[in-house]
C-alpha cells in the first residue's frame, strides 16, 4: 500500500479513494497520506484521525451504528438471556464496535460477552450472537445445527454487513450493516463536485428469521 501510494503521488490521478482497514503496518499512515494534496483525498468507510486539512471522506459511525441497530432490534433481543459478540483479536474491525455495544449492554442490562473465537466457544440455548465476518458466522450455523437448535428460537443470530447469500441463508439472516451502494454513490458525488465535506453513511437494522 505504502509503495502504491508513494510510487504513484506525481501519475496524473484526480482523486485517491482511500479504506483504511489494515491489520498491521500502519505506523506511518499518516506520514503516507499526508504526501496525498487534500482536493484529492477521499477517505471511505472509516475515518483516519490525525489527517490535517480538509478533505474528503463517506464513513461509518461506529459506535452509534451499531448502538442504534441493537437499539432497533431490541424487542426481538429481550427474548435471550445473553448477547454476545465475536470479536476476533487479529481482526480489522474498529474498537468502536464494541464500545457501542457494551453501551447498549449496560443501558438494557444485558449480560454479555466478548467472544475471541467461535471454536472455542461452548454454546447455550437462549444466547444471541453478533457475527462480524463471514467464517464465524459459518462455524456458528454448523455448531447451532450439530445441536439441533434452531436459529432465531434456541440461538439468535445478528450478524454485520449485508450480502446476498445472507438473504437466503436459513430462510435469511438478520443483518445490520452500512449501505455499500450509498457509500459508493456519495464518493462519486463528491469527486464529480469538487467537495471536501465528510459525510455519515447510512446504516440499518434488516429484520429476518434468525433473531
Amino acid at each position: 500500500f505504502k509503495q502504491l501510494i508513494r510510487g504513484h503521488l506525481n501519475r496524473p490521478y484526480t482523486h485517491f479513494v482511500i479504506i483504511a482497514h489494515f491489520l498491521d503496518g500502519g505506523d506511518d499512515l499518516l506520514e503516507v497520506l499526508e504526501g496525498i494534496p487534500r482536493e484529492k483525498l477521499i477517505v471511505l468507510d472509516k475515518l483516519i484521525p490525525g489527517i490535517s486539512g480538509d478533505y474528503a471522506a463517506v464513513y461509518q459511525d461506529f459506535r452509534n451504528d451499531i448502538y442504534s441497530a441493537l437499539t432497533q432490534a431490541l424487542h426481538l433481543l429481550k427474548k435471550y438471556r445473553k448477547l454476545k459478540i465475536i470479536f476476533p483479536p487479529d481482526g480489522y474491525h474498529p474498537q468502536e464496535i464494541i464500545t457501542g455495544f457494551r453501551s447498549f449492554c449496560q443501558k438494557y442490562g444485558f449480560e454479555t460477552t466478548i467472544v475471541s473465537s467461535i471454536a472455542d466457544e461452548t454454546l447455550e440455548q437462549k444466547d444471541a450472537y453478533i457475527t462480524l465476518m463471514e467464517d464465524d458466522l459459518v462455524q456458528l450455523i454448523k455448531k447451532i445445527k450439530s445441536l439441533g437448535w434452531k436459529v432465531g428460537d434456541d440461538v439468535g443470530i445478528l450478524s454485520y454487513n449485508e450480502t446476498p447469500l445472507k438473504e437466503i441463508l436459513l430462510d435469511g439472516i438478520t443483518v445490520m450493516s452500512t449501505d455499500f451502494h450509498q457509500l459508493g454513490a456519495t464518493a462519486a458525488n463528491l469527486i464529480l463536485n469538487g467537495k471536501k465535506e465528510h459525510v455519515i453513511n447510512p446504516f440499518s437494522l434488516v429484520v429476518r428469521h434468525s433473531l
